[in-house]
């Protein structure tokens, strides 16, 4: 009631005050009564006004319809009912169908129309019928009547509408929780709207939503795991004597996400984290065993596998065993078909556990198998190096002509030596 007395007040005033004439306020002016024209639509005639036609529709539906759903999802938050997308679409298609035959603009939610609806105590889609019986018979009838209204009292009605769409207590809501990239986001639409107006503002919305969205989608989910399945900061080396490290994969594997898994698992190898900065030193004990947990991989797409495939032959290659635990079947059905897993896979099927803590057992099994064998190659190494240490110290020893030739000549005094030496001389002479 309070919007319907100011705009009979403003009629008043403008009709009486001659608002105009003295004072130079600005009238919406005469507009002719009558109903819309029936006529077909306009349609393209060349590819130039194809083109534009095309672009044009591209921005007013995106523009529009996103407006339509914020507007619908924040008074269905606010009255406590649910919104389909797919109902309201094919709502404003059939309207705005059926406006084409009459020169109608391209017609969508509005904000603050919702919102004098709201204020108007409006609880039922039956205000939308009436509000249009209404607004035809003014068309049709009345039109002549709102010539002498200001433009001011029009855009006061809309401020008023618009400014108790400021939801004050989300941004101090987001403030508290320290939730600044949505702060900033909530203020830049804001500015915004308030600057360029709520197409333009609802297109800032648009455009910086995506960014995020396409940010996260690119983004990967990559946790560490103790061997009992508790968490571990992933910029935290755990202890290594082991050789082997649990990881956690709590998101689909897709191409937007494959590089940043292969660069994770290849600093997993080099420095026992995902998250260790790369100018970091190597660790010295050599990943020996990997288990992969992947109950939160709920489908993996072609590029993704591929890529998964290829940094775990790497793996195989240097001789580390990985096994796979909680699966799901598709994930696992792609993994066969892919030649990641199966007979003639990367890995055999052996390698698919249930639980963690059997795979756990079951690489500790292994692990301890190896590293028996290791020692078994240990002590061979070191018992041929013994004999060969010993063949070279026998090798060293003199023999027993040379022992008793050099006791003979121990036995000889210095006296023989020298007459020894004067008869070589006398037979040389």
């Amino acid at each position: 009631p309070t919007t319907f007395v100011i705009i009979i007040v403003g009629i008043i005033a403008g009709f009486f005050g001659h608002l105009s004439e003295y004072y130079s306020v600005r009238l919406l002016g005469v507009v002719t009564s009558g109903p819309p024209p029936l006529s077909y639509p306009h349609l393209p005639t060349s590819l130039v006004d194809l083109k534009l036609l095309l672009t044009l529709t591209v921005t007013i539906v995106l523009i529009g319809f996103v407006e339509a759903t914020a507007v619908a999802k924040t008074y269905g938050n606010k009255h406590q009912y649910s919104v389909s997308p797919n109902r309201e679409l094919i709502a404003f298609g059939a309207v705005n169908f059926m406006g084409s035959f009459f020169s109608a603009y391209p017609v969508f939610s509005s904000l603050p129309r919702s919102n004098v609806a709201d204020l108007a105590g409006a609880t039922t889609t039956l205000t939308g019928l009436v509000a249009a019986a209404l607004t035809l018979i003014c068309v049709m009838f009345f039109m002549s009547v709102f010539q002498y209204l200001p433009y001011s009292v029009v855009s006061g009605v809309i401020m008023c509408a618009a400014a108790l769409l400021v939801e004050v207590h989300d941004i101090r809501d987001l403030i508290h929780l320290h939730a600044w990239k949505e702060t900033c986001l909530a203020l830049l639409v804001f500015a915004a709207t308030f600057v360029l107006g709520p197409s333009y503002g609802i297109a800032v919305t648009l455009g910086v939503s995506i960014y995020f969205v396409v940010k996260r989608s690119n983004s990967l989910s990559i946790q560490m795991l103790s061997p009992q399945g508790d968490l571990i900061p992933n910029d935290v080396v755990p202890d290594r004597e082991s050789g082997v490290v649990v990881l956690r994969i709590d998101e689909p594997i897709h191409f937007g996400n494959a590089s940043r898994l292969t660069d994770s698992l290849r600093r997993v190898h080099l420095f026992g984290a995902p998250r260790v900065h790369p100018g970091s030193l190597p660790v010295r004990a050599p990943l020996k065993g990997l288990i992969i947990e992947m109950d939160g991989v709920k489908s993996i797409d072609p590029e993704g596998l591929s890529v998964f495939r290829g940094v775990l032959v790497e793996f195989k290659s240097r001789e580390t065993n990985v096994f796979f635990v909680g699966v799901r079947e598709e994930p696992l059905e792609f993994m066969v078909r892919g030649g990641l897993i199966g007979p003639e896979g990367v890995y055999g099927e052996d390698c698919l556990y249930e639980d963690l803590e059997s795979a756990v057992e079951a690489m500790r099994t292994i692990l301890r198998r190896l590293s028996e064998e290791e020692m078994g190659n240990f002590a061979f190494l070191e018992s041929w190096g013994e004999e060969e240490r010993k063949k070279k110290e026998r090798a060293q020893e003199p023999s027993e002509k040379e022992l008793e030739e050099f006791a003979a000549m121990k036995e000889k005094g210095p006296e023989q030596e020298e007459l020894e030496e004067l008869e070589e001389l006398e037979e040389l002479e």
